[in-house]
């Protein structure tokens, strides 16, 4: 189970890298369940829902830095506590060029 899981968790890496300020909350909506909680640094801080979460952080961020890159360091998977777990970390790459 633990590839299965990692080939969403890649599908998803490719589909939002690929996304358009335009389509991401669309994007967001198929890999993420609809009252998703997310939680990230300030100014983002907690955001309710795909769409939420593209409007605040992802959309910005793909204006910003058009050619936005993943550059992932690490991917594992594996079994904890009767529950499968994918970790995946690295870096999203790019040129500032345009007002976040």
């Amino acid at each position: 189970m633990t590839q299965a899981n990692k080939a969403v968790v890649r599908e998803y890496q490719t589909a939002i890298m690929a996304a358009t300020p335009g389509t991401i909350a669309d994007t967001l909506s198929h890999y993420m369940h609809s009252d998703v909680m997310w939680h990230g640094a300030h100014p983002f801080n907690t955001q309710q829902g795909p769409e939420a979460v593209g409007n605040s952080f992802w959309e910005p961020l793909r204006r910003s830095f058009p050619r936005l890159a993943l550059r992932p360091d690490i991917f594992m998977a594996g079994t904890y506590q009767n529950g499968d777990w994918v970790c995946s970390m690295g870096h999203l790459t790019g040129a500032f060029e345009h007002d976040f």
